[in-house]
């Protein structure tokens, strides 16, 4: 399928904020053929699968799109998450009771993001109403005409005209960098801020590392005289549990059908791409409460490489440096997801946020496409949204960047503290409220643009 030579909305890069873009486009009366979306893969990837959960404001925002039960129905529900400390055993339980009677969702949807994408991709098509992405083409320029449109250029040549180009590609934004768009480190007040790549695959300029892992597991037999708060009981076979220890935070999370996810932070040394079987069984040994289980299939490993950062500003109306820039023609370039916003996998934020950046940004968009709208009110309309989303960046930015300190940085006599405090806080009625409300995503303000 070729590109179409001219649209009013193309979309780059197709994972889960390029795919709920679009989606929320054509939910909100966009013509399916003045929109398209391309990525640079060849196919949708569904092996890959970084992020874990979809939270309560998130599946809210997808019922706009159409997609809210489908993801349900893909995942499982969980009403806890515990966090344990290997010193000190169970030290808070993150409980969604609090949030029945708020939301329709008063749980944590535990789901793939492989999964996730798989239902926004599905439901794309079916909007689309017989389209796809145009998979394998990698955008590699933006320049803008003297009459106010966008040029996307391609690796194989193909030229797009695009009144809205909505970056959805990645922490290596192609569009954010024709943007000018600074993408600077929000904790390193003296760090340089510029539009190019976070080096985000590049070991040694990580903030942190991490490892993932899906695994098929024997259960040792379960001691009858464990007792007390400290884990001495084999890893459970149910429910999302954290574990604190002086090798770093990881999580345990069964995925159903005998599968579990591994996840774990590297605090010393270096860790392979693809993390073999023993090396995720020694994260086991050493992580997670003893006796640990025995792997018995390695089903998925992967590594990768988190820095925070944090976009200036979420669209720039002209690419720099044009010669002629059209006065009063509607236009723009747009970031979302990671090209927008990149930190710490504590919380399970990143993907929610930036699903529900982009169910915001088709709305604002369609309005913006409405003739009825003038240029300085569509100008005005993405300002707000620029602003409005990039202050929900700042706080999730902030609240992971916080609980990965917390859980990550803390030994002897620190690390005693830390677990004592946890322990408090989950003694707190309102702060267990509190927790559960900031990390549903439930505590940010609706809009509507």
């Amino acid at each position: 399928m070729s590109l179409p030579a001219e649209v009013d909305v193309l979309v780059v890069g197709a994972g889960p904020a390029g795919l709920a873009t679009a989606c929320s486009l054509l939910a909100h009366g966009v013509r399916a053929d003045r929109i398209a979306v391309a990525d640079a893969r060849v196919e949708h990837d569904r092996s890959y699968s970084r992020a874990l959960v979809v939270h309560a404001k998130t599946l809210e925002m997808m019922e706009r799109i159409g997609c809210a039960d489908a993801v349900v129905a893909a995942g499982q529900e969980e009403h806890s998450i515990a966090f344990n400390s290997l010193a000190s055993g169970r030290l808070i339980t993150y409980d969604t009771s609090p949030l029945k009677g708020k939301t329709k969702y008063p749980f944590v949807c535990v789901i793939a993001q492989s999964e996730t994408e798989r239902v926004l991709y599905s439901r794309l098509q079916v909007l689309l109403g017989g389209g796809d992405v145009h998979w394998g083409m990698k955008a590699v320029s933006v320049r803008e005409t003297a009459d106010g449109w966008k040029v996307v250029g391609f690796d194989g040549g193909e030229e797009v005209r695009a009144r809205y180009v909505v970056g959805a590609d990645g922490p290596h934004s192609v569009v954010r960098q024709a943007a000018g768009i600074a993408y600077p480190d929000p904790f390193d007040k003296t760090g340089r801020a510029t539009s190019m790549p976070a080096d985000l695959d590049h070991p040694s300029k990580a903030d942190e590392v991490f490892c993932l892992a899906d695994v098929r597991v024997d259960f040792p037999p379960v001691d009858p005289t464990a007792t007390g708060r400290k884990p001495s009981q084999p890893l459970p076979r149910e429910g999302v549990n954290a574990y604190l220890s002086p090798h770093g935070p990881s999580l345990w999370i069964p995925f159903g059908q005998g599968t579990f996810r591994i996840v774990g932070q590297i605090m010393d040394g270096e860790a392979p791409a693809a993390p073999s079987k023993e090396y995720v069984q020694h994260m086991l040994d050493t992580r997670y409460p003893s006796p640990a289980p025995t792997i018995t299939e390695l089903v998925w490993s992967s590594r990768f490489y988190v820095k925070f950062r944090l976009a200036a500003k979420y669209w720039e109306e002209h690419v720099p440096g044009t010669p002629v820039q059209a006065v009063g023609a509607k236009g723009g370039l747009l970031i979302v997801g990671d090209a927008a916003h990149v930190h710490s996998p504590m919380g399970g934020q990143g993907m929610n946020l930036g699903i529900r950046d982009s169910i915001y940004l088709g709305e604002a968009l369609a309005h913006c496409l409405s003739p009825s709208l003038s240029a300085p009110d569509a100008r005005a309309l993405l300002q707000r949204w620029s602003d409005d989303r990039h202050a929900a960046g700042k706080r999730v930015i902030d609240l992971a960047g916080g609980i990965t300190f917390f859980a990550a940085n803390a030994t002897g006599m620190v690390e005693w503290a830390r677990d004592w405090v946890l322990w408090l806080v989950g003694c707190v009625p309102g702060m267990r409220r509190m927790a559960v409300w900031m990390l549903s995503g439930l505590g940010e303000k609706s809009a509507t643009y």
